[in-house]
């Protein structure tokens, strides 16, 4: 098995996953919004690989291999983020379907999948931008780790993490559930923790990132945080 179909298979994991705890939610297998929302996963996903792949070979590597110096206290953070809170989300609008039905407006799920590929545009354009894009919080000393100071993160230090925060916010609309809002509170709450202890580190360790912090000065929102 070539080294590139293994790391689609384990990226792929999550959609299995996603779609199951919403069917443990509603305990139907055929409902539109979970098919919906899974082949949009399906998508972003499938992209990043071919953006990676194409144009990122030495960050698709690092974002999909276990490297050292991983900081320990992010492991519990990105299991969230990744897998834990968007299957949360899943079983509570299953179960908000079996309980109240499928009740969305048109509109809401259609500006839920505009916010949703609006983060994942906002995501692979910081990606683009920073060949030190990890998946975790760690200093890749071996890649010759560096400070990207162009494109979005002119604008905000963490432009990844506005990515992620428009995606889950849209996440509870394409999923046509108010409960769903619940975990993707949650989610964005580790998002801004994560936020915030990733810039902490970089300013402690990454060299020219406090001089960086000068220069761009929010971390999420433009004069705000």
């Amino acid at each position: 098995m070539s080294a590139d179909l293994k790391r689609v298979m384990k990226s792929g994991l999550i959609l299995p996953l996603l779609w199951g705890s919403y069917v443990a939610g509603a305990r139907r297998m055929d409902l539109w919004p979970i098919l919906a929302y899974v082949a949009f996963t399906f998508t972003g996903g499938a992209a990043a690989m071919w953006l990676m792949k194409t144009r990122m070979p030495g960050l698709l590597e690092e974002r999909t291999q276990r490297h050292a110096g991983t900081k320990r206290w992010d492991i519990p953070l990105v299991l969230w983020i990744v897998l834990l809170g968007p299957m949360g989300a899943c079983f509570t609008a299953g179960a908000d379907a079996r309980v109240n039905g499928i009740a969305a407006e048109a509109w809401s799920v259609a500006g839920g999948y505009l916010l949703g590929v609006a983060g994942v545009a906002l995501t692979f354009y910081a990606m683009t931008a920073n060949r030190f894009f990890s998946g975790v919080v760690r200093i890749q000393t071996e890649r010759g780790h560096a400070v990207a100071d162009g494109g979005p993160y002119a604008f905000v230090r963490h432009p990844g993490y506005v990515g992620m925060l428009l995606t889950n916010i849209g996440t509870p609309l394409m999923l046509a559930s108010r409960w769903a809002w619940i975990p993707v509170a949650v989610t964005v709450g580790v998002i801004l923790l994560r936020t915030a202890l990733e810039d902490a580190t970089l300013r402690r360790e990454l060299p020219g990132y406090a001089e960086f912090t000068q220069r761009t000065r929010s971390r999420l929102i433009p004069g705000l945080w």
